[in-house]
Order: C-alpha cells, then structure tokens, then sequence
C-alpha cells in the first residue's frame, strides 16, 4: 500500500543517510592522500604571494589532547583558507624535542628501571622517546585531516637546526650583541629549571610576615650619628630570603622619620609610622628627626646575618602603601633587587643549591629548604631581638606552571 512518501517529490541521491564517520574519515585521507591532492596544490600555487604560517610547535611527549588538537585544526583551517584565496600557503609542521616534559617522562622511565643514568645516556634516551611521540602524533594529526609536509617536518633536535642556532648565535656575538653576566630568574626547586616570565603563574598563597630591625653601623652623611641606638625598619614576607641580605632600600623622594618607642629609636618611613605604630601597637611615639630619603644614602646598617647592609636608592621598587618605606635588598633573589643592587654595585650573593636547599653561610640552616624554613628564621631572628612584628598575611606568589610547586 503506498504511503504519503510515495506523494512527495523527492530528490535521489547516493549519499547515505548514516554520517558513520568511523568508517568515512579515514576513506575519506585515504582518498586525498591516494590522489596527492596536497601535492597537486602545493604545484597549482606556485609562483604566486606566499603566506606562511610560522607554526608554534607541539612537545613531542604524549598523545594529543584537546587543546592540541584544536590549536592545529584552527592553524590548518587559516592556511586551507588562504589557499582558497589563491595564495601560496604551505604549511611546515614541527616538535619541539628538548625541555623538562621529555626529561621528566625519560627520568620517571629511568628510575623505573633502576638506572643511574649519565647525562649522554639521559640524552640519548630522550631523542629516542621524543623519536617516538613525533611518529605517533603525526598519524594523529593527519587522522585529523591536517594538511601540510609531514614528510619533512622541523625537528628542534635535528642536528642541521641545533647548527643553525648556534650559527645564528655565533653572528650575534661576533656583531657585538651578547654578553655575559648574571641576572635574577625565577627558579624552580621541584623540576630544577630556570623558567621564563610567560611560564609563571601566581596564586594567594600564606606568608610570613616579618618586620626586621637593622642596627646602624655607621653614617658617613651625618644625617643619623645623634641618634644613639637607631635601627632602620624592613617589612618582608619572604624570611627566606634574609640571609642574602646586602642592603635596604630607600626612596630619595620621600621623607623618613626617627621615631622614639620609649629607650628605642627607628627609621622609617614617615608616610608609613601610622600603620606601623598600630601593628607594632605602640601607645606612645615621638619624632625626633625627619630627613629626605636621598640623605639616608650610604648609611650602613647591620643585616640578619651580621653583614653589612648599606641604604641604596631604590628608585623606583620603593612603595609607601605598605611595609616601612626601607625595602630589605636580596640581590640574588629577585629581579628589581637585582637591578637595584647592580646600580649601586652591591655584590650578588644566593646561597641556595638547585634544589632550593642552604649552603654553607647560612647557619644554622645550612641543608634546609627555602620553602619550609621561614616559620623557624622567624623564631630564630626573635631569639636574638631583631624582629619587630611577626605576623601572617595571604599574598600572591609565583608557582612553576609544570609541577605548580612554588618557585624562588
């Protein structure tokens, strides 16, 4: 009996109903690859503008995920596109080989194993698993249906690359245009690595927070010799970092007052006596001397560690909404203390090993991580009279974006 799909008019095709894409895409690569279309197109567009896409390399460590697979389906998308507009668009895939991803995987597989490997052998373990991923995420992004000269790929540990950088670096330096010298960068004790800016990320984490007092030594401007028994203020919420002490600094700008607690005289800030007075919970204060920052310049007062820490312009890390206006100075352990120390030529001292343990300098903390440390330098700090204030505050603090272990 006919039903009232017999009464339409109704188009015949071969296309199936069922997408079945299981079986279809890979027909589907099989017949674009059977036919060397990307080829074909690559010749059809020769000879006019070129427009090359310069691709941001995958870590050749593990199978795809969905980021990954994104990103190149969005860069495989702009380049089909512009051949569409006539355009000479190939597309060069690549890896990059080197970095903590591999050497991490590798030294999880070597200690697996029971291996002590040396560096050539954890070198040489690593080409060969990163030889490994680029053949598996190559079917992968092809089984995506990306087209590009996956025959010819660029690989970071191919030697004609490493030669190539090293020839570029080689042009640099003989044009004039590296140098060599230390610098403060982040650290990470966990993975052991230097990391780059772009590879910070922060979160609030608990600090201790910490008022040092610094006995002066000696004040070669006279601006503070009357004033028996003075001690310059710090705020810090990085204990850790006291034993690198080298020097304070101070805003040349602004005006910093001697205040008297009793038998006892500070330097600080005048800007910031109110909110120190309250934590300190002073009842009585008095002035009895204010001066302009740039005159405190030279004045030597005595670090947590017995050394000598002179006033330094600190133009323009100095801030007034906060702390004490006279910034603890740890050129070692930070970039603008870096900066600041370097213009003042203070010497750069980090007594901290790869793994973000004391070395010798530091006693009685010598072996012990910077990171579990700070509660027991408060105490100890306490136990021989130069803290002010001790207290707990939650800051923003920089975290490896591997392991999101806490940096230095």
């Amino acid at each position: 009996m006919a039903g009232y799909r017999d009464t339409l008019n109704l188009p015949n095709t071969n296309f199936p109903m069922k997408a079945d894409l299981v079986k279809r895409e890979p027909e589907r690569l099989r017949w674009w690859r059977e036919r060397g279309l990307y080829r074909k197109l690559r010749a059809a567009r020769s000879g006019r503008q070129v427009w090359l896409l310069h691709d941001g390399p995958p870590y050749s460590n593990a199978h795809l995920h969905l980021g990954t697979a994104a990103n190149k389906i969005w860069k495989d998308a702009a380049v089909r596109s512009a051949s569409a507009r006539g355009l000479d668009s190939p597309y060069v895939p690549g890896w990059d080989n080197h970095g903590m991803p591999i050497e991490t995987e590798v030294g999880k597989q070597l200690r697996s194993e029971g291996v002590d490997a040396d560096r050539l052998t954890l070198r040489r373990r690593c080409r060969e698993y990163a030889t490994r991923w680029v053949g598996i995420q190559r079917e992968e992004f092809e089984r995506l249906g990306v087209w590009g000269e996956w025959e010819n790929p660029f690989l970071t540990m191919a030697p004609g690359f490493e030669a190539e950088i090293l020839s570029s670096f080689g042009a640099l330096a003989a044009r004039g245009f590296i140098e060599r010298r230390l610098r403060s960068i982040h650290w990470c004790p966990t993975d052991r690595t230097a990391l780059a800016l772009a590879e910070i990320e922060y979160q609030d984490d608990p600090a201790h927070s910490i008022i040092v007092r610094f006995p002066l030594l000696r004040d070669p401007g006279g601006a503070l010799a009357r004033h028996a028994g003075l001690e310059a203020l710090a705020w810090t919420t990085t204990p850790w970092t006291l034993p690198a002490n080298l020097g304070l600094m101070a805003d040349p700008d602004a005006t910093y007052a001697v205040v008297r607690v009793a038998d006892r005289r500070f330097l600080l800030a005048e800007a910031r006596l109110a909110a120190v007075a309250d934590t300190a919970g002073w009842k009585e204060h008095e002035i009895e001397a204010r001066t302009k920052g740039a005159t405190l310049v030279g004045a030597v007062f005595e670090g947590p560690w017995g050394n000598e820490s002179p006033i330094v312009d600190g133009t323009p890390y100095v801030s007034l909404k906060d702390g004490t206006g006279l910034v603890h100075l740890a050129p070692g352990h930070g970039r603008e203390d870096f900066e600041v120390g370097r213009r003042a030529g203070l010497p750069v001292s980090c007594p901290v090993d790869a793994a973000g343990r004391f070395l010798p300098g530091t006693e009685p903390f010598v072996g012990r991580s910077v990171l579990e440390v700070d509660p027991d330098i408060t105490r100890w700090l306490e136990g021989r009279g130069r803290i002010l204030t001790a207290g707990k505050i939650v800051h923003s603090y920089p975290h490896c974006w591997r392991c999101r272990g806490p940096v230095i």
